[in-house]
């Protein structure tokens, strides 16, 4: 994870409806089984992409 991204679920359990300490016992209940679902965060600085030969964004 990276500053911004979301916990969006936690063992399938939908996070919007949970409250922050909720979500902290869910996490720490899960032991070692722990699914989560993660929303990265859009970095809007383009200055970091090259171009390549072809002319196309990587």
């Amino acid at each position: 994870m990276h500053c911004g991204d979301e916990i969006r679920g936690i063992n399938g359990q939908d996070t919007r409806t949970l409250s922050h300490s909720q979500a902290t016992e869910s996490i720490k209940a899960a032991g070692k089984d722990l699914k989560l679902i993660i929303s990265k965060s859009i970095d809007n600085n383009f200055s970091n992409l090259k171009m390549n030969h072809q002319n196309s964004i990587r």
